[in-house]
């Protein structure tokens, strides 16, 4: 399942931009569905251990066999990314005499980049040895239904499944040295770490749009006791930088000495985000109808007395 963010950082980044994309092809849709979809997909590299959520550091597969007793066997088994890489190292070496060594052109590689067997070492299209690979895979499986000798379970890659569907987006995490496939086991320990932060940071931002609100009389007055704690969440970052640009927030700090640079700063700072993050939220209108109804209740707001 392809992610659109690998880092907390390309997350905050690139957020409003995915978003925007998302409402062109969805237009009635919510921030709060996009962000909703966001997790899902998300949560498909994790699991639960113990009541806590973890990342998902073990690859699904099915390991055949053929029990002398038992006959046939198909049992769902989960690998690391270290086995993982041997079982493609094996798929690899079985099939190359079909496919072509995709690795004979040095510093060619078919698991680095975003362009994955486009091209070989002078430019000429190739076919995807990848996407060939599966190919072969899939055929192999039409002709050969049904097993009958128990040695045919005995090569690598008859004994494991590796099937495109499922196994497809961990090939970003395999590299290939001294004429065998490994795994980057830093890299998918690292992608494990971004997954979980950015859930965090998902589950944050949907909980701003789906709080109860306390019931009060006026949209800005509150007359619960706890006031003071029960507002501070009342609006989400993004909202909050949209009611301070309405407020002219920059203006109102360049009077002071401060540049547009250093006032982003200071918001970035206070609110723990980027500043990438913070310009975003300026530019962005989702948000300005919200700020100018905060704006005009605030002006009709009138003190206790």
């Amino acid at each position: 399942m392809e992610l659109p963010f690998t880092s907390l950082k390309t997350f905050e980044e690139g957020f409003l931009l995915h978003f925007n994309y998302y409402k062109e092809i969805f237009p009635n849709a919510r921030e709060v569905d996009f962000l909703n979809e966001l997790k899902r997909k998300y949560l498909f590299w994790t699991k639960i251990i113990d009541g806590k959520r973890v990342f998902n550091d073990l690859v699904w597969t099915i390991e055949f066999s053929y029990p002398e007793r038992n006959g046939f066997s198909a049992d769902d088994v989960d690998i690391t990314i270290s086995t993982f890489a041997y079982v493609v190292d094996n798929y690899f070496k079985h099939y190359i005499p079909s496919i072509g060594n995709p690795f004979e052109y040095f510093p060619y590689s078919p698991f680095d980049g975003d362009d994955k067997f486009t091209k070989d070492y002078i430019g000429n299209k190739v076919n995807d040895p990848i996407e060939h690979l599966f190919f072969l895979i899939e055929s192999d499986k039409k002709e050969n239904n049904d097993f009958k000798k128990p040695e045919d379970y005995k090569p690598i890659h008859k004994k494991y499944l590796l099937d495109k569907l499922y196994h497809l987006d961990y090939f970003d995490f395999l590299y290939y040295e001294n004429n065998e496939v490994k795994a980057n086991e830093n890299k998918f320990k690292d992608f494990g770490f971004a997954v979980l932060s950015i859930i965090d940071e998902i589950e944050m931002r949907i909980r701003h749009f789906t709080k109860p609100q306390i019931e009060h009389k006026n949209p800005i007055e509150n007359n619960s006791k706890d006031v003071d704690e029960k507002t501070q969440n009342k609006y989400s970052v993004p909202q909050i930088i949209k009611i301070l640009d309405k407020l002219n927030i920059k203006g109102m700090m360049g009077e002071k000495g401060f540049t547009d640079f250093q006032t982003i700063q200071l918001l970035a700072d206070i609110f723990g985000r980027t500043e990438k993050s913070i310009r975003n939220n300026f530019d962005n209108q989702n948000h300005t109808t919200t700020a100018e109804n905060y704006i005009s209740e605030l002006k009709n707001l009138k003190a206790k007395r």
